[in-house]
């Protein structure tokens, strides 16, 4: 059913149930899927964090599942070949289900009679993994090349926004989307995204080049990886203060779906006070490199927090999205 077919059908009067849009084996595997996403991250964030503690102390892994005695000490690294398996373990994990994810998408009901452009949407994960695993394989033929990292880690923050945005679409009917307060929604919007992205992908550059054990960055304009940490900072604050903002403004006002909003901006909120509190915990209490997983795994959070925030600002026609089906 195309977008003019479902204009005529569909109205804010009369929204659609979710049970109309998706069945719960397609909307848990797409839960499944942002999970999965997000995990993947944790365990890549393992994998740097004990391959750099193998680096620091000049020691290989030998004997599986341990590496040399010498590096016992060091976070992660007396198992790091058992996190690598757990990493290509959860890399197979997440190809499973996105596999999973589209077949059902386009094969079962409702979700296989909607627009080829969401079974579209449905295969963006996997396509993404592909070039994950790519870029993964680069990493270990390169001997671990820092702009592939880079990359590698940034191709996951983006995995995990098009999750997200994924679980809203399968139950959000195929109209196109509308700003849900005119102007005041498209700033907070690109606000938002623009600061989100920026925040995610410094942060990740800043991580790489102020890495005292692996290759350094080559950055421009001979900005150092201080330089960045600083920069990443900023964009921290500029982007907590706009969400301060946005939840001032959904608490203010009586539209209905700013109403509902209000869940969506505290938990981004909290997520990015925690994580900001965490970076900053990193530098001055010289934390153990662990917390460079820990503030991954927020990383993935928040990125989440920002597209459920997006998906109040911008919407289709109301769905009655968390309604129970009724036989």
């Amino acid at each position: 059913m195309n977008d003019a077919q479902y204009l005529t059908q569909v109205t804010p009067e009369a929204p659609v149930a979710r049970r109309d849009l998706v069945n719960r084996w397609v909307y848990g595997l797409a839960i499944a899927n942002l999970i999965a996403q997000i995990g993947i991250m944790v365990t890549e964030g393992m994998v740097r964090v004990a391959r750099n503690g193998l680096a620091a102390a000049g020691e290989s892994c030998a004997d599986w599942p341990r590496c040399e005695p010498a590096a016992e000490g060091l976070p992660f690294a007396g198992y790091y070949t058992t996190i690598d398996v757990v990493n290509w373990a959860m890399m197979v994990a997440v190809v499973v289900i996105a596999v999973a994810l589209l077949v059902a998408t386009v094969k079962m009901q409702p979700t296989k009679r909607r627009p080829q452009r969401l079974h579209g949407w449905a295969g963006l994960p996997l396509i993404g993994v592909v070039i994950q695993a790519a870029l993964g394989i680069a990493i270990v033929m390169t001997g671990d090349q820092p702009w592939i990292a880079v990359a590698h880690t940034a191709v996951s923050a983006v995995l995990v926004a098009i999750s997200a945005w994924l679980i809203n679409r399968l139950i959000s009917p195929d109209v196109p989307t509308r700003p849900s307060t005119g102007w005041t929604s498209r700033v907070m919007g690109w606000l938002l995204g623009i600061l989100g992205l920026g925040t995610a992908f410094l942060g990740v550059i800043a991580t790489r080049a102020t890495d005292e054990t692996g290759a350094p960055l080559v950055l421009p304009n001979q900005l150092e990886g201080k330089d960045i940490g600083h920069i990443h900072a900023g964009f921290v604050i500029l982007l907590t203060l706009v969400v301060v903002a946005g939840l001032v403004w959904a608490l203010r006002s009586q539209t209905p779906i700013l109403v509902k909003s209000r869940r969506a901006w505290i938990t981004l909120l909290v997520l990015l006070v925690a994580q900001a509190g965490l970076g900053l915990a990193q530098i001055f209490l010289e934390l153990s490199p662990v917390s460079v997983v820990f503030h991954l795994f927020g990383s993935g959070l928040v990125i989440a927090a920002i597209i459920w925030v997006l998906t109040y600002l911008y919407n289709r026609i109301p769905v009655l999205a968390l309604a129970p089906a009724h036989h």
